[in-house]
Parts: C-alpha cells; sequence; structure tokens
C-alpha cells in the first residue's frame, strides 16, 4: 500500500510540474504573440505615414513580411527603408522592389541589414535633393562594391562630377 501511495505522489509530484512547466511556457507564447502584435501595429503605422490615402496599409505590410524573409533582411529595417524610401515619394511598389534589389545585391557580398540602412539612407538623400552627390554614390559603394561597376555599365563612368555635368538627376 506505501508503495502505491508513493507512485500516487510521484504522478501527483510529475504532474503538477508538468502543467506548472507548460503554464509558464504559455506566458512566454503569449508575452511573445503579444509583441509581434505590437510590432506589428508600430509597422502598421509607419507604413500609414507615408502612404498615400486610399492604400492598403495591410497589403504593404504583409509584402513587409514577404520581403523581411529574404537572405540578411530583418523586418524591422526592412519596414525602416521602405518608410525612408516612401517619405522620398517612391511608390509603395517602387520601394518594395528597390529593397528587394538592395537586399539581394548586398547579400551577394556577405552584407545585411546594417549596410542596407546606410544605403538607403544615401538613396533617400539622393531622391530628396533631386541630384546624385559623390557623397552618397560613396555612401553606397562602401556598402555595396559592385556600385561603380553598375555605374561604369550604365553611365560609361562612376565620376560624379561628369555625371552631374551631363545633367544626371535622381532616379
Amino acid at each position: 500500500l506505501s508503495a502505491v501511495d508513493a507512485m500516487k505522489s510521484a504522478n501527483l509530484d510529475f504532474a503538477s510540474t508538468l502543467v506548472s512547466n507548460v503554464a509558464v511556457a504559455l506566458d512566454g507564447v503569449t508575452d511573445a504573440l503579444r509583441n509581434a502584435g505590437i510590432q506589428a501595429e508600430n509597422f502598421r503605422r509607419q507604413i500609414r505615414a507615408v502612404s498615400k490615402e486610399g492604400e492598403d496599409a495591410g497589403k504593404s505590410l504583409g509584402k513587409l513580411f514577404e520581403i523581411s524573409k529574404l537572405p540578411g533582411l530583418e523586418l524591422e529595417q526592412t519596414a525602416k527603408a521602405v518608410t525612408a524610401l516612401r517619405a522620398t515619394k517612391m511608390s509603395a511598389q517602387d520601394a518594395h522592389e528597390t529593397v528587394i534589389q538592395f537586399g539581394n545585391a548586398l547579400a551577394t557580398v556577405g552584407a545585411g541589414t546594417y549596410e542596407l540602412e546606410g544605403t538607403v539612407t544615401a538613396l533617400s538623400q539622393i531622391m530628396s535633393k533631386g541630384k546624385v552627390y559623390a557623397e552618397e554614390i560613396y555612401q553606397i559603394a562602401e556598402r555595396l562594391p559592385q556600385t561603380r561597376v553598375i555605374m561604369e555599365d550604365a553611365f560609361g563612368t562612376a565620376d560624379t562630377e561628369v555625371l552631374a555635368k551631363e545633367g544626371l538627376r535622381s532616379i
């Protein structure tokens, strides 16, 4: 009888420990879900701040989640990048595509979100000024070495002074 009582007691202790561990895990999941919801709402607000009237912020948020799955990209930096580009009056589609292309290019040289942030900052400065300056090109080329080759292929030179004289404006 005492062996049976000992087994019942051990089973109760095990069950109690199991329930306690499950409750702790569920609290962690609840906190993670709450934080994810807060973060998603913050991203939605960022999108709305730079969106045109009638644009679907939910659709843009879905696109951000999709883009952030690409190598080297994270959701927070992707949202910041798209928001910065949209603030220059770039369309949502163009901002998404720009982030995808820069993200892909950065991934080929082993760069990631930090470099994306600097690249987008430089591109946003170009867009805001309406003119290409050497400083921004250097900022981009510093993070994305293939920039000079691309410029030479596209324009025949990577010299920003020559490009400025030829009347090259922002994209």
